[in-house]
């Protein structure tokens, strides 16, 4: 009897060995590739997370959600910029979907441990920092929790990291057929996505926003300012246009109005801009389309070029 009990606990040393063996070769190899990958900017989710959390050395940073992937060309904001400053920059979209100002501070703080960038344009809504409008999806980080401390900060402070994180192999699992992917998807992109679909109606969203403030997300915002002024880059914090409500009385949008003003930092809100209320430059409630974020990129650039042209 007790040889048995022996073989049964010999058998299940040999498994967690096997096991602890396997996910500490997961985590070397996951690097190795990780690093293959960014060579250069690859089209796909998770192949641009990657690139964005652990590669990308731009000049101009432009970070935010999907509002930021979808309204702000890299291309047309180097031209301009060309034409005016005579400067080469090199331009990236480091927007990632369905995230809050938790990837915009650690990713900054990612970017910043490579480089520092001349200009960080950061892409905000009116309920940015309010209750209603926390932090969410770490699923697309947690495959870099044990490669980039940034990233592991970042899941810990947001209660996004625990025991089961510490595995390399259950980091990767949710996004490891995309990773995997990744090199099948084409190379050479600036992070922008060029949509030309067209919303069938202009209904401007008029709910109010009354949520209280987050406290981590006020830190975080507090953070991008502070870092700013560490690191000597030029700063904008920008609304841009949705069909989305932009309630300019709520306290999350007064908060983030306010600290720009008193930390000199350059606040720019299209949120309310009825230029932009046509249907030709929407692909949905939420998103400018290809036309509309040529047309907010060339407003944009008409209204920060004397920030630029003042230093």
């Amino acid at each position: 009897m007790k040889n048995g009990y022996l073989k049964v606990l010999v058998n299940i040393a040999i498994v967690i060995a096997i096991l602890f063996i396997l996910d500490v070769l997961v985590g070397r190899l996951g690097e190795k590739y990780m690093r293959w990958l960014n060579a250069e900017p690859r089209d796909g989710d998770a192949a641009l997370v990657n690139y964005n959390v652990n590669a990308a050395k731009p000049d101009v940073a432009i970070l935010g959600s999907s509002t930021a992937i979808c309204h702000y060309d890299p291309d047309m904001i180097h031209d301009s910029l060309l034409a005016v400053t005579g400067e080469d920059l090199k331009v990236f979209n480091l927007g990632v979907s369905n995230q809050r100002l938790a990837y915009d501070y650690y990713g900054l703080k990612c970017l910043l441990g490579r480089t520092t960038p001349k200009i960080v344009i950061v892409d905000v809504w009116a309920s940015f920092i309010g209750e209603g409008d926390p932090s969410f999806s770490f699923e697309a980080f947690r495959p870099f929790a044990n490669i980039n401390p940034n990233i592991k900060e970042m899941l810990i402070n947001h209660d996004a990291y625990g025991f089961m994180e510490m595995s390399n192999l259950y980091c990767f699992n949710t996004e490891l057929v995309k990773l995997l992917m990744s090199p099948f998807k084409p190379k050479g992109v600036n992070g922008f996505l060029k949509s030309k679909v067209t919303i069938e109606k202009i209904e401007k969203e008029t709910a109010k926003d009354t949520t209280a403030l987050l406290p981590l997300s006020v830190r975080e915002f507090d953070g991008i300012i502070s870092l700013s002024k560490e690191k000597g880059f030029k700063l904008f914090v920008v609304m841009s246009p949705t069909l989305r409500s932009s309630d300019t009385t709520s306290l999350s949008y007064q908060y983030i109005k306010c600290k720009c003003s008193e930390s000199d930092i350059t606040f720019l809100d299209y949120s309310n801009d009825e230029r932009f209320y046509q249907k030709q430059y929407f692909r949905d409630i939420s998103h400018l389309n290809f036309y509309g974020a040529e047309f907010f990129t060339q407003e944009l650039l008409g209204d920060i070029k004397p920030y630029i042209l003042s230093e």
